[in-house]
């Protein structure tokens, strides 16, 4: 599960990499995000890392920050470590950012965005 395509439909393209979840994982896929040659909207999805002990705060505010030296995407969050990160850095005044505190609502939301 990393950088792994699991479809191409109507011009959507859906790249999972979420195979243990880290700090540097999650900043090596977000560059690569960034770096494809998209003519539309990015959308990151993210769910918390977890195990991180006493830097996990600060390695999901690294994270969003990194996903905001782009503003032209969309940022999709789900569970209470990158809510609160997000929360922090006051994203949600800032930039396109969807959250959800759990799974199966954020599923939901992202069929929804994308038509599915």
């Amino acid at each position: 599960m990393r950088s792994q395509m699991l479809l191409t439909r109507s011009g959507i393209t859906v790249i999972n990499d979420a195979y243990n979840a880290s700090p540097p994982s999650m900043a090596a896929a977000i560059e690569s995000l960034k770096n494809l040659d998209c003519t539309g909207k990015r959308v990151c999805v993210l769910g918390d890392m977890l195990e991180l002990g006493a830097t996990e705060a600060a390695a999901h505010e690294m994270v969003l920050d990194l996903c905001c030296c782009d503003s032209s995407g969309l940022i999709m969050l789900v569970g209470e470590r990158f809510l609160a990160a997000a929360e922090k850095l006051k994203l949600l005044e800032k930039i396109d950012v969807v959250c959800s505190s759990d799974v199966e609502s954020l599923a939901a939301k992202v069929r929804e965005f994308f038509g599915f």
